[in-house]
């Protein structure tokens, strides 16, 4: 799995991508990805997932907002599940 802090570093044609910030990684958000890894490869495509740091909230709110996982973190846990790349 690879992990990008840019949509420039990548291509995304072909791909087949999910996005969301996916903190913590839960039951729901599993279910979302193994969707995807499992469509994404029967098409001989890569699985991409878009995901954000700071959580968008934080942006928009300008007040912190406290993740259950660091970008890093996020990304391992999403590899896990096959996905082939992570954009932060």
């Amino acid at each position: 799995m690879q992990h990008y802090q840019s949509l420039e570093e990548l291509s995304l044609k072909n791909s087949w991508l999910t996005i969301g910030v996916f903190d913590g990684v839960h039951r729901g958000h599993r279910e979302i990805i193994q969707k995807l890894v499992q469509d994404a490869h029967a098409n001989d495509a890569p699985a991409l997932v878009l995901t954000y740091s700071p959580h968008p909230a934080s942006v928009l709110t300008g007040r912190e907002i406290r993740c259950l996982t660091t970008s890093t973190e996020r990304a391992d846990l999403l590899g896990m599940l096959g996905v082939d790349a992570v954009i932060t």
